[in-house]
C-alpha cells in the first residue's frame, strides 16, 4: 500500500521536491504557501502552479509587499510573463530570493534588476534619483 500524501492543493511529492531543489526555501515554507495559495486559488482544491495571480491578490499572499515603494518593479522582475502579474511559481522565486537562505549574489542580482529602472545594464544617478524619490515619496 502507498502512503497517502498530507500535501495541500494536491501538490505532489514530487513536485515539492522539484521546488526544493530550485529553491532556497524550505520544505515548510513551501507547504506554507500552497496553502496561503490555495484560499485565493480559482477551485480551493488543487493547486495550479501556472495560474496568473493579480496585484491584489499578491498582496494579500505577501502582505510585505504592501507598502514596499518598489512593489511594481518587483513584480514586473519576478513575473515570468512581465505582466506585473505572478503565477504561484513565481511567487516561489520571489520568496526563494527573499528568504535568508538565498546566497547575496543571487540577492544581488535579482536586486540589480529591480533597481536598473531605465534598463541600460548599468546602476547610475537616473536610477538612483528614481530610488531615492520612492524612498522618500518624491520630497
Amino acid at each position: 500500500m502507498g502512503l497517502t500524501s498530507s500535501l495541500p492543493g494536491r501538490l505532489t511529492e514530487e513536485l515539492l521536491e522539484d521546488y526544493l531543489q530550485l529553491t532556497y526555501l524550505t520544505r515548510n515554507d513551501i507547504v506554507k504557501l500552497v496553502k496561503k495559495t490555495m484560499l485565493v486559488s480559482p477551485d480551493y482544491e488543487t493547486l495550479n502552479p501556472h495560474h496568473r495571480y493579480d496585484l491584489d491578490t499578491i498582496v494579500s499572499l505577501l502582505p510585505e509587499l504592501k507598502c514596499n515603494p518598489f512593489r511594481d518593479r518587483i513584480l514586473r522582475i519576478f513575473s515570468s510573463e512581465k505582466d506585473g502579474r505572478l503565477s504561484f511559481e513565481d511567487m516561489l522565486d520571489l520568496c526563494s530570493a527573499m528568504s535568508e537562505n538565498c546566497p547575496y549574489e543571487v540577492k544581488a542580482r535579482w536586486a540589480f534588476q529591480i533597481y536598473d529602472f531605465n534598463g541600460d545594464g548599468s546602476i547610475d544617478a537616473e536610477d538612483i534619483g528614481i530610488m531615492v524619490d520612492r524612498l522618500t515619496n518624491g520630497k
